[in-house]
């Protein structure tokens, strides 16, 4: 039986048997691979920049019960996660809850690193090979990396919540790092900070929003301030614009941060860790009042 090679171009979740060899290209997209090598079968799943948690969660399902159908148990099944080399961590952590929750640990994980990869799959035995492209933005952290701050989360801890408004996504990923250096902190920053800002949308999930002014006029981030204030007064607003202007004399809770450009770079990771420091102990204060 001759192998027969695919090229796997859109998301989705796939089912495939011997002798199929399958390639998918990865950058931001997420690669999920189920393989049961006693049937020699194998399960894919692809995601790519329209997927959300929850479409993922249902191409997960499907792949997994699909190739259950011709297994005894979940057993004989091994998982391995690959992809993702940047951008928004919440694919990742969808993926990596919902083999928790089945009981699938991963034998084989390569994600983050702004390394773009090309995986090969071999459905018969579920081996996995990659290809490495040219890395990006060298010297900056992986999103999600053993001994995080998405690792070292406690169970039973609260979650703080930041917000970061920013276009430059340079900015966005040093702004993320010094958060989520601290325990029990994370950070989201929106693809198009512009739009998510205009969108009316459900701030209750924040505890504080750390504002650059590259993604709108000053006039638009004013409004936007006003706006999410009215509706929680509790909101922390932290400003690391590029200047200063006289509307930020009206916010009651703010704090100005030095300029992230390079010869800054030390003080604002200082000044912004210890802002998220500061709310840890006011947020513990307010819990144990």
């Amino acid at each position: 039986m001759s192998l027969e090679n695919l090229t796997i171009i859109k998301s989705g979740a796939f089912v495939f048997r011997k002798p199929t060899r399958a390639t998918a290209k990865l950058d931001r997209e997420l690669l999920v691979v189920f393989s049961a090598p006693a049937k020699q079968l194998c399960s894919i799943v692809l995601t790519d920049g329209q997927t959300t948690p929850k479409t993922l969660g249902d191409m997960l399902e499907n792949a997994f019960q699909k190739l259950l159908e011709h297994l005894e148990s979940k057993d004989s099944i091994e998982t391995k996660v690959f992809g993702a080399s940047h951008g928004d961590a919440s694919l990742l952590e969808t993926a990596l809850a919902w083999l928790n929750q089945h009981g699938l640990k991963p034998v084989a994980k390569d994600v983050g690193k702004y390394i773009s990869r090309k995986a090969i799959i071999d459905c018969a035995t579920g081996r996995v090979g990659i290809e490495y492209g040219i890395g990006r933005r060298l010297g900056l952290p992986e999103f999600v990396t053993p001994g995080s701050a998405r690792k070292r989360i406690s169970p039973d801890s609260e979650v703080i919540n930041t917000l970061v408004l920013c276009k430059n996504r340079v900015h966005a990923h040093l702004a993320v790092q010094a958060i989520e250096e601290h325990r029990n902190y994370r950070a989201q920053v929106p693809l198009h900070p512009g739009d998510f800002a205009v969108g009316k949308p459900d701030l209750s999930p924040y505890q504080q929003i750390l504002l650059f002014d590259d993604w709108a006029t000053h006039d638009e981030i004013h409004d936007f301030i006003n706006q999410a204030q009215e509706q929680h007064p509790k909101l922390k607003f932290l400003w690391a614009g590029e200047v200063q202007p006289l509307f930020l004399s009206e916010i009651s809770r703010l704090l100005i941060l030095p300029r992230l450009v390079p010869e800054f770079l030390i003080e604002f990771k200082a000044a912004l860790k210890q802002t998220v420091r500061d709310s840890s102990k006011e947020n513990q204060i307010q819990k144990n009042a």
